[in-house]
């Protein structure tokens, strides 16, 4: 089973640049945010055949896959982005792996 690398901060080099930032995020469909931006391009990189629309709108797709990453991570499934999503996502993204192959789900 694979396991995905320690996390740092959001920025992934050649991957995901949008922000550093790591705020609490939950679904909001008409909110813009940065950070979303980030989340979304993270998960395309953390989870397999997953391609969100990077636009920094955190709508039902995005939810859905925040909380499929929750679910390969064993960690609380609840669709918003805290410190534990970000540092499980953070490691996702930086991996050669996927999440959702790795064996936990």
């Amino acid at each position: 089973m694979a396991t995905a690398p320690s996390a740092s901060a959001a920025i992934i080099p050649n991957r995901c640049e949008y922000t550093s930032s790591e705020p609490t995020l939950s679904y909001a469909p008409n909110t813009y945010k940065l950070a979303v931006k980030q989340v979304q391009c993270e998960l395309n990189w953390s989870l397999y055949n997953t391609t969100l629309t990077v636009d920094g709108y955190f709508g039902s797709d995005t939810r859905a896959a925040v909380r499929k990453l929750q679910d390969c991570s064993n960690i609380t499934i609840d669709g918003v982005v805290g410190p534990n999503t970000w540092s499980k996502l953070n490691s996702w993204a930086r991996s050669n792996s996927w999440a959702d192959l790795s064996g936990n789900c």
